[in-house]
Order: structure tokens, then sequence, then C-alpha cells
């Protein structure tokens, strides 16, 4: 899982995808502390991972449509 998440920060990073810093540092925080809980709480870890994965790939698709919205509802 932290191996996951960080290197979907690093892909988003790398590939410049419409996302912002804060998912791709978000992605790679959450894959450290996925990473630091593994060994001690491994049902924690893969929680938090899996919690963290999904609010990126959430924040990373709907930000842009957001953004192509203008506001506008």
């Amino acid at each position: 899982m932290a191996v996951t998440l960080i290197g979907l920060a690093a892909i988003t990073a790398i590939l410049r995808v419409r996302a912002h810093r804060a998912i791709v540092m978000g992605l790679a925080l959450g894959g450290a502390l996925v990473a630091a809980l593994a060994h001690g709480l491994p049902r924690a870890a893969m929680t938090v991972g899996t919690v963290i994965m999904l609010g990126g790939i959430a924040a990373a698709t709907l930000l842009p449509q957001l953004r192509n919205d203008g506001g506008r509802r």
C-alpha cells in the first residue's frame, strides 16, 4: 500500500496531471505514514492507506471538473 501511494504521487508529479501539489504531497505523506504504521498496526495502516488513496483519487478527478465549471451551478 505504501509503495502504491508513493508511486501514484510520483506518477502524478511526473506526468503533470492536473492535480494540485497538495494531492501529490498527500499521497506521498500518506505512503510514508502507511509504511510507518505497517509493522506495529497493520490494520490501521491499511485503513489509513485506503482512505488516503480514495481521497487522492477523488480529489484528482473532481478538482479539474470544478475548475472547468468556473464555480457556476
